[in-house]
């Protein structure tokens, strides 16, 4: 159904390449249905061998298939954010894109084969399953990596100051990472900055961030994103109140998780601050500031706040180059002023990172 099919002629190049490396084998009978529903199990079982496992080692054929493909596309971490898809049923483009995505960052495996020596002194070959490594360390590789380029490095986003970033790495984010820098003798690591960004990322100021770069070059990032750790919450600091230490806003309590020095972990506008106890966000009630409480690590305790400073001011003089507020002169060349402000308007001030 896919060689002189006219309605198949688009997928004749990609089902010869992927048959000939094992990805897809077919829907039995030599037939292909190049123009029919792919399944979750199905598009599994296509990453799984694109990860370098092989449909004869782990019974990716024969009845029990799925089941098979299923139990190792939940040990690769195929279905995260996906766990109550229906892998049965016909795929949708974004779990589709998801599933991908998550195949990306997935470790690659190798097989290996040792001799081992049975009760009657018989030797034979035993063939295991490992994730691949590479390298003289003997690194793990991710499909993102090996066969993109595409390199991975997982920390605190701390600061945003124009087009360059910067992230704080701990053990762990490290152990995520491909890229991270020691430092006091490797016990700990050196903050990252990644730097020609083409977009303003202050909105995931002191989230659990991954930045996605070009070939280990931290000037050629690809993408930025907030992981699954990160709990956000923004609210007018007009609204905080101190609930007995912990935080209440929108009339519900939440509880905090203070650092050492008895404070939550705080970025005033793009910049790393001195930290903030609950009661000196509560002395920000007669402010316009605006607080994103962030829960970095997904134990439903708030332990970063980000502070954006907003101050409100009237206009005391307004001229096409120029306006004055709050005492302090603000030139069009140089801010972004909203077109036809005037004397006696009040306006909103806030940093532009």
């Amino acid at each position: 159904d896919v060689r002189n099919n006219a309605n198949a002629a688009w997928a004749e190049g990609y089902i010869e390449s992927c048959a000939a490396q094992g990805i897809v084998s077919g829907v039995g009978g030599g037939k292909f249905a190049p123009n029919g529903n792919v399944t979750g199990v199905q598009l599994a079982k296509m990453l799984l061998v694109s990860l370098g496992y092989k449909s004869e080692n782990e019974g990716f054929t024969g009845n029990a298939w799925a089941t098979n493909v299923n139990m190792r596309a939940a040990q690769k971490g195929l279905y995260k954010g996906l766990e109550k898809m229906d892998t049965s049923a016909a795929i949708t483009r974004d779990n589709a894109a998801q599933m991908v995505w998550n195949a990306l960052q997935a470790y690659e495996v190798e097989y290996k084969t040792t001799l081992v020596t049975d009760s009657k002194g018989q030797l034979s070959s035993q063939v295991t399953v490992q994730d691949k490594v590479v390298g003289s360390n003997n690194d793990k590789i991710t499909m993102l990596r090996d066969k993109y380029d595409a390199w991975v490095s997982v920390g605190t986003l701390i600061s945003v100051d124009g087009k360059n970033l910067q992230i704080s790495m701990t053990p762990a984010d490290a152990a995520a990472s491909d890229y991270s820098v020691t430092k006091n003798n490797g016990a700990s690591y050196e903050n990252l900055t990644f730097t020609k960004l083409d977009q303003d990322y202050s909105a995931l100021l002191g989230q659990k961030i991954k930045v996605v770069f070009k070939n280990g070059k931290t000037n050629d990032v690809i993408g930025v994103y907030a992981t699954g750790d990160n709990n956000s919450y923004t609210v007018n600091a007009s609204d905080v109140e101190n609930d007995k230490g912990d935080i209440k806003f929108n009339d519900k309590t939440y509880k905090v998780e203070l650092n050492t020095s008895k404070k939550l972990d705080t970025y005033v506008d793009g910049k790393v601050a001195d930290g903030k106890s609950v009661a000196d966000l509560v002395a920000m009630n007669n402010t316009a500031n605006v607080l994103t409480l962030i829960d970095t690590n997904d134990n439903d305790k708030i332990d970063t706040v980000y502070v954006k400073t907003v101050t409100v001011e009237k206009v005391t003089y307004a001229s096409s180059s120029q306006i004055v507020a709050g005492g302090k002169t603000y030139k069009y060349a140089d801010e972004n002023i909203a077109s036809g402000v005037k004397k006696d308007d009040w306006v909103v001030i806030s940093e532009n990172n």
